[in-house]
């Protein structure tokens, strides 16, 4: 090797190894940089989309699939989401019926008219709800609800904890 090419390598060799480091290291900032620009441009795609669950056949929930049951006389209702510390339930109760008057312990209910009118009686106070109104019980409070009007009423009852043996029937 002559002392020029020797001369070469220990003048320039270390600045050549810093551009080298520096080229692959840029190359490295860039691809950060690109994943970061891609996974922005993934969320804004994404932000007005809703929650979806992931790996589960029965997201849609619907009166048609779920639990049936009767009550009182000639009501139904469905047991849209029936779990330990919430129950949502959609209810139909025919003209002229109604139910017991009763009070839970520990569930905090909210009523909510899909079609038709809802009467609802509170400690006492006559409520009368109709399509697209919702009504709140708390824990203790005595009610009891009717339908006094001449066509179906439908609504959901929302409840936290689940009802399930929580119910104080009234004389």
């Amino acid at each position: 090797m002559s002392s020029s090419t020797t001369n070469f390598i220990f003048v320039y060799g270390p600045l050549l190894l810093g551009v080298l480091f520096l080229i692959i290291a840029g190359l490295g900032l860039y691809g950060m940089v690109c994943m970061i620009r891609l996974a922005r441009r993934e969320l804004k795609a994404n932000r007005n989309k809703p929650y979806q669950r992931q790996n589960r056949a029965d997201t849609v929930i619907s009166k048609h699939t779920r639990e049936h049951y009767t009550w009182g006389n000639q009501c139904d209702g469905w047991r849209l989401i029936n779990e330990e510390d919430q129950s949502i339930i959609q209810e139909r109760m025919p003209p002229g019926t109604y139910e017991v008057r009763h009070f839970h312990n520990k569930s905090k209910q909210f009523f909510f008219v899909l079609s038709g009118t809802l009467t609802i009686e509170v400690d006492g106070t006559v409520y009368k709800l109709v399509e697209h109104e919702g009504m709140e019980m708390l824990p203790g409070e005595p009610h009891q609800v009717f339908n006094k009007s001449e066509k179906d009423t439908e609504f959901l009852v929302i409840s936290s904890p689940n009802t399930r043996n929580d119910r104080v029937i009234l004389g």
